[in-house]
């Protein structure tokens, strides 16, 4: 988990947003990076927020196996 209150990484990754009234606001989007930083997995759209991040540890499992030696 992550705050991007500023926006920035939004803005760098092009994600999701929406507006309601002067605010604007991200869609719920999942990434799953490895160690090294590098985006593995994108889950969207989130429409199941439990089921969302069930997935969202399996995937993260397999990315962190890979780097276990």
């Amino acid at each position: 988990m992550l705050s991007d209150a500023e926006l920035t990484l939004c803005a760098a990754l092009g994600l999701p947003t929406f507006r309601t009234g002067h605010t604007l606001h991200l869609k719920p989007v999942v990434i799953v990076a490895d160690a090294h930083r590098t985006i593995r997995h994108v889950l969207y759209p989130v429409t199941d927020a439990t089921a969302a991040m069930k997935e969202a540890l399996r995937l993260a499992a397999g990315v962190t196996s890979r780097f276990v030696r």
